[in-house]
């Protein structure tokens, strides 16, 4: 037997079933493309956290050349002092040498 009627309860069906599909397409290609454009932004974040990265690996190398620095200035420093204190140490010994001669 063949379809009674007038076939417009089909044929709506078939233009809502077709309305439906290019509405699901055009809301994937804009998900797609909104995906796109997040992947964009994400490899642009991940770019400047890698150059910030390299900013501080390279404030970290400055710092740790700054405290070696100081650390050598501070060993110069203490051995000046020490020889201050022994050169005025026998300044001191030579006066009174002399004066109890």
């Amino acid at each position: 037997m063949g379809d009674v009627g007038c076939n417009f309860f089909i044929w709506f069906d078939e233009v809502e079933n077709e309305t439906a599909l290019e509405d699901l397409n055009s809301r994937i290609v804009e998900i797609e493309l909104l995906l796109d454009d997040k992947d964009a932004k994400m490899k642009e974040v991940e770019l400047k956290l890698h150059e910030k990265d390299i900013k501080i690996a390279r404030q970290r190398k400055k710092i740790n050349k700054m405290k070696e620095g100081m650390l050598s200035t501070k060993r110069i420093m203490k051995i000046l002092c020490v020889g201050c204190f022994v050169c005025v140490g026998l300044i001191v010994m030579l006066i009174a040498m002399l004066i109890a001669i």
